[in-house]
């Protein structure tokens, strides 16, 4: 059964802050102690982390699925917005439209453009203090080296998210991005899967036709 965590906006000691509420499981807990920043509260009663813009994306990517992360009811009630908008603070910002119409004009898939649109947000999101059309290239960098320093991502996501911004830059903004900010994610080297040797005789074992078992037994 998936484990369910409800987030949950809260101020704490004058501060925006995300409670987390969920059955008291020790998986859990030790996956929140590995966010930066992440107390546990007496007043509040609950685990809380620093107030992240599309926190539940966010979560949902920093446990890899691990987990149901979920507005509270009181939070859903209060908070409905479009899927190209993220919070900032009480205000909302919005992925700048041309960069939908951008991907729609070149005939990218639905998935495809609302993975751009929330990876896109939350590149915005980091940079809240600024328009989209002010952030330097050099902020790029340092957006990737946070997804690699502090959060769980995979390769993939980083990808994922390079690829979202380098198409807002050059497709919405008209800026060229010189490769040293864009640097990809090593490439993961998996081993293949080798069946052992027992598994293999255990195979050979359930042949029974002389035909077959000469065949697999050349192989």
């Amino acid at each position: 059964m998936t484990k369910i965590i409800n987030v949950e906006k809260t101020l704490h000691k004058n501060k925006p802050r995300l409670k987390l509420l969920f059955e008291r499981d020790e998986q859990i807990i030790n996956e929140l102690r590995s966010i930066r920043d992440c107390r546990w509260s007496k007043s509040l009663g609950c685990w809380h982390i620093p107030y992240y813009d599309n926190h539940l994306t966010y979560l949902s990517t920093r446990f890899n699925g691990k987990f149901q992360i979920q507005a509270t009811q009181q939070a859903a009630n209060n908070q409905t917005r479009p899927a190209n908008k993220v919070d900032k603070g009480d205000k909302q910002v919005g992925v700048p439209q041309a960069f939908i119409e951008q991907m729609k004009m070149r005939r990218y898939s639905q998935n495809t453009i609302k993975a751009y649109i929330s990876t896109l947000a939350r590149f915005l999101a980091f940079n809240a203090d600024q328009k989209p059309d002010e952030i330097e290239p050099d902020q790029i960098k340092k957006y990737i080296l946070y997804l690699v320093e502090q959060t769980t991502v995979s390769a993939s996501y980083q990808n994922q998210a390079i690829n979202a911004i380098k198409f807002f830059f050059e497709a919405v903004l008209g800026q060229s991005l010189e490769p040293i900010v864009i640097q990809r994610p090593k490439k993961e080297n998996k081993l293949p899967n080798v069946l052992s040797e027992q598994e293999v005789a255990l195979i050979l074992k359930q042949i029974k036709n002389l035909k077959h078992k000469s065949a697999i037994y050349l192989i």
